[in-house]
């Protein structure tokens, strides 16, 4: 299944753009129904090999796959099918302590959550400026935002001294200013999850970054 997300999906994560990627999109999108199917019947098969270190580098590629097809697969569908994978192999609910510091390791301290976010960092319009992001890109912005509104939710420690140390929750903010109404929503969910936490550390860093001032002007334009 590896090989359906190498030179395709790059295109896609380079590009954004339809014309052209229809053919090679169609057996990727079979093979994310696959790993969802998999997943939903029993996700330690797939979690395994995501997570192993001993397969050649074919779990850490599949993995930059999959991220890749949530942040710029055009098909929405198939955008939210990632989302679901990605969610059940991040769920440390049902793990021991040994296999959860094992899946979270690739995601904190192997560079898969850095990949994740990385939208977050860049522009929210082309280089030249010309026009906006395409609808895939802005979704693929607030399926990130709800992955890492889980994140925070369930990986406690390890997910606040991501967030704390990289400034995620500025880089979503930015998101505030997105003409679209869902992609200025996604940040308002992030923040949720930290609020609901009622971690003094997080409260800490909203109420020193202001994060609820951009929160309380769009809701005053709201009204």
């Amino acid at each position: 299944l590896v090989p359906f997300f190498g030179k395709a999906s790059a295109a896609v994560g380079a590009g954004g753009e339809g014309s052209g990627q229809s053919d090679p999109a169609r057996p990727r999108h079979l093979v994310v129904e696959v790993l969802l199917l998999s997943t939903l019947n029993d996700p330690a098969h797939l979690r395994g090999f995501l997570t192993a270190e001993s397969t050649s580098g074919e779990g850490r590629a599949l993995l930059r796959g999959l991220i890749r097809v949530l942040q710029h697969e055009e098909d929405q569908g198939v955008q939210s099918q990632a989302l679901e994978i990605l969610k059940s192999m991040m769920d440390p609910t049902a793990l021991e302590h040994r296999e959860r510091d094992t899946c979270l390791d690739v995601f904190y301290d192997r560079g898969a959550l850095d990949e994740l976010v990385e939208p977050l960092r860049e522009p929210m319009h082309c280089a030249d400026g010309s026009r906006s992001l395409a609808p895939a890109c802005c979704f693929g912005r607030q399926l990130v935002c709800e992955l890492l509104a889980f994140a925070v939710t369930h990986h406690g420690f390890r997910a606040k001294a991501y967030i704390l140390r990289h400034g995620i929750v500025q880089q979503a903010m930015r998101l505030m200013a997105a003409s679209q109404r869902f992609l200025q929503l996604a940040p308002v969910r992030l923040l949720r999850s930290i609020v609901g936490t009622k971690d003094d550390g997080y409260h800490r860093y909203v109420a020193k970054n202001g994060f609820f001032a951009p929160l309380l002007r769009s809701f005053q334009q709201c009204l």
